[in-house]
């Protein structure tokens, strides 16, 4: 806290100083007012700066004399949201607003959205009637009128249409031998490229149009299915596409389609417009235009509103079109076969789209628009599983980068709604004060223009005051030239100063240039990547400093400001983090490329997806019958072992995970996520299996392992005694043989006789032993 604190202070300190440097450099009213920040004054007071810190109460400067232009907003139109039946929705408020904003300068708008219940829905039916998809034409059929109540049940306001393709009629693209051009196959009508048989309407004869459309033929693999979804497209009037209705289309083929570049084939050379070329509700211009190319489908998709559905009838070519959801916004993809629901499919990808807003505008580089919402599942710049009804309150920060353009006129979007908010963007790049300029000024000595108080010198003069000309420059007044006095350098040592004013030194290669008031700046010195781009690549280097494009951010313009880099399945981080530098920074307790695992809920990824890994590696579990279809989003392959070891928690995550699927066996798979932000997993090929348990066996190895115990310790204490016992016997034998007994006596023997002695009657008999022993000596 007290860092934190001392960083505050110090920010606050230095930042004025900062900017009042920056401001300081400037050399005219125009480039002084594209520094935000910054004001000019024409005529400042004693020792001042033209070019100051705007809010600097120490610089004075004249009534009036001031340039420092503030942002205006203005709303121009502001209708209520409203989502009546009988009513035009109106889901974005304000509709139309007027900002003026300098370069450099951030301005946060808010506006509202709220989802319109019973939108109305246009969707449209496109088919590819080749021979070998009759059997999904007559599912279609069959299926039309449950598909059209089905929709209605989500909203009362649905139309409904229909059309088909073949491909180009030419060789090689189809067969042009007369017979079998006017019958390619056994009831079969001839080839054609597209043909529109139901323009949008309520839908009564849909399933009729279905059923009666014939089938035709063509030649190689490929299919015009591009022309067909060009054409459904711009073909407005034909199609019968409203205004406000959200555009579905769904596209069903079981074969790839023809991209641009193919045409050349057939000698159809001709880019695709991507105009409406219908006549009679058929596509007339297939041999004259190309096939359209891939990014030009996604831009008219994403300008016109479309959202289209991939309906893919061959398993071997799926992955073609599932790779198209990373090259066309708004697009997914899924199998159809014979086990698929195809009411199921369309209304879990209307559900899919409809739950999730995501705004969008068509902004130039020069302006950078990102969009925060206050709802509670947030995506980039938008929501998901968002509620018809619901009001989600969005703010806009925009921010000019730079003044190519005075005036901008930008179209928020919410998704592929053709709603709009309209922003006119007016920015503030030159100085009034230069259009008032006095030619030929006293105080420019007649030689110059007055422009913003500072003189704009004739050919052939300059100086402050246009004093000096190509034969005298030299000038005593080197001050000017000093952008500090104490460090004393002139021209900051990379000029020479001519009076008064600084000439910057010319640099060997021209792509390098030294500038600015006291030739203080340069547009090389910025940081270069390991590549040798300056700034990234994501910017210019402008005075020693990288100014970035608009969607980077960073002192290198390293960092991406869009979410996508930290976004997966529409959430960013998990809801569990946030996304700073291209790379998600978790809360405490969770991890993962998208903080997606968490210390206290390891498995819950791995619960995800075992039901798919059952499935896909072993052909078994409850998503056997619809494998393909339940389990599309993920890719798996099978690897003979997963160590534990191979777990990671960096950027690289990784995870292995180990459950059981059956009775005494367990599956063992990893995953993590691919270059596309999908997961892929590894799951070892056979699973890991132990051998049930012989009850018998069990019992009696229990009885015989207790016998055998018991033998053991039977043993052990025979043999501790023995030893114990041969050790205490050899100590009574070391004793006896060092005993020392008189062999004569029992040492055992104990007299029963009891003898008592008097001393007394002892000294009696010693002294009559001794008289008698004298006597006999006297004889």
């Amino acid at each position: 806290m007290l860092l934190h604190a001392l960083l505050v202070i110090l920010a606050i300190v230095t930042l004025p100083k900062v900017f009042a440097q920056s401001c300081i450099t400037k050399s005219n009213c125009s480039e002084c007012i594209q520094e935000y920040g910054c004001a000019w004054c024409s005529e400042p007071g004693p020792n001042k700066q033209h070019c100051y810190r705007s809010g600097d109460t120490q610089n004075e400067c004249f009534l009036g004399k001031a340039e420092d232009p503030k942002s205006k907003f203005t709303i121009l139109s502001n209708k209520n949201l409203q989502s009546q039946a009988n009513l035009d929705p109106i889901q974005l408020k304000p509709q139309h607003v007027k900002l003026v904003l300098r370069k450099g300068e951030e301005y946060k708008m808010n506006f509202q959205y709220a989802q319109a219940s019973n939108f109305p829905i246009d969707l449209y039916y496109i088919i590819d009637l080749s021979y070998s998809m009759k059997k999904y034409k007559i599912n279609l059929a069959l299926l039309g009128d449950r598909l059209i109540e089905t929709m209605r049940n989500i909203t009362t306001n649905f139309k409904i249409g229909f059309g088909s393709f073949v491909d180009k009629v030419d060789m090689p693209f189809v067969n042009t031998e007369p017979n079998k051009r006017k019958k390619p196959c056994s009831n079969c009508v001839p080839a054609y490229s597209f043909i529109n048989y139901q323009s949008l309407n309520n839908g009564e004869t849909f399933s009729k149009e279905v059923a009666a459309a014939k089938e035709s033929g063509n030649q190689d693999t490929p299919e015009g299915g591009f022309d067909a979804l060009m054409q459904a497209m711009v073909c407005k009037d034909v199609i019968g596409w409203r205004e406000t209705a959200r555009r579905i289309i769904v596209f069903s083929t079981d074969a790839t389609s023809h991209i641009a570049g193919d045409g050349k084939l057939a000698g159809v050379v001709e880019p695709n417009p991507g105009l409406c070329f219908m006549t009679d509700n058929q596509y007339t211009h297939d041999l004259v235009y190309d096939y359209p190319s891939i990014s030009h489908i996604n831009h008219l998709a994403k300008q016109l509103g479309f959202n289209i559905f991939f309906a893919i009838a061959n398993d071997n070519i799926y992955s073609v079109y599932e790779a198209m959801q990373n090259e066309i916004e708004n697009t997914a993809t899924a199998r159809l076969n014979a086990q698929s629901d195809l009411l199921y499919l369309i209304t879990k990808f209307y559900r899919d789209i409809s739950d999730v807003i995501k705004i969008t505008d068509d902004s130039s580089s020069a302006v950078q628009i990102t969009y925060e919402a206050d709802c509670k599942s947030k995506i980039e710049n938008g929501c998901k599983a968002v509620h018809a009804g619901e009001v989600i309150n969005f703010v806009a920060k925009i921010k000019v980068l730079d003044c190519s353009k005075s005036k901008h006129q930008i179209r928020i979007k919410p998704g592929t709604f053709s709603e709009t908010l309209l922003l006119d963007l007016d920015v503030h790049c030159n100085c009034d004060c230069e259009q008032q300029q006095k030619n030929n000024s006293d105080r420019c000595k007649k030689k110059g223009a007055l422009v913003c108080g500072l003189c704009s010198c004739n050919s052939g003069h300059y100086g402050k005051q246009c004093e000096c000309n190509s034969e005298s420059f030299t000038t005593n007044d080197i001050a000017s030239c000093m952008q500090s006095n104490a460090t004393k350098e002139i021209c900051s040592g990379l000029g020479v100063c001519k009076c008064s004013v600084c000439e910057c030194n010319k640099r060997q290669n021209p792509d390098e240039h030294i500038y600015g008031k006291y030739c203080e700046c340069d547009d090389y010195s910025c940081r270069k990547s390991s590549d040798g781009k300056i700034c990234n690549g994501n910017g210019k280097c402008d005075c020693k400093k990288c100014k970035c494009d608009a969607g980077f951010t960073g002192e290198e313009c390293q960092c991406p400001t869009n979410l996508a880099p930290c976004t997966h399945f529409n959430n960013v981080c998990n809801s569990k983090g946030t996304c700073e530098c291209g790379k998600c920074t978790c809360e405490s307790g969770y991890y993962g490329t998208y903080c997606e695992e968490c210390a206290t809920c390891s498995g819950r990824k791995c619960e995800e997806l075992q039901d798919c890994v059952q499935c896909k590696t072993y052909n078994s579990g409850k998503l056997k019958d619809s494998c393909d279809i339940s389990c599309s989003q993920y890719q798996f392959n099978k690897v003979k072992q997963i160590k534990e070891s191979e777990e990671t928690e960096d950027s690289d995550f990784r995870k292995v995970c180990k459950l059981p699927i059956e009775q005494n066996c367990v599956m063992v798979f990893s995953y993590f996520y691919n270059d596309d932000k999908d997961i892929s997993v590894d799951a070892e090929s056979k699973m890991r299996c132990s051998k049930p348990i012989d009850i018998l066996a069990l019992v009696f190895g229990v009885i015989l392992s207790t016998i055998i115990v018991g033998i053991l310790t039977l043993v052990i204490w025979k043999l501790c005694t023995t030893i114990h016992d041969r050790r205490e016997y050899a100590k009574f034998e070391n004793e006896r043989k060092q005993a020392n007994w008189n062999r004569n006596d029992n040492p055992l023997f104990k007299t029963p006789v009891t003898r008592f002695e008097n001393p007394t009657f002892n000294e009696m008999q010693k002294k009559d032993e001794q008289q008698m022993q004298e006597i006999q000596e006297t004889e």
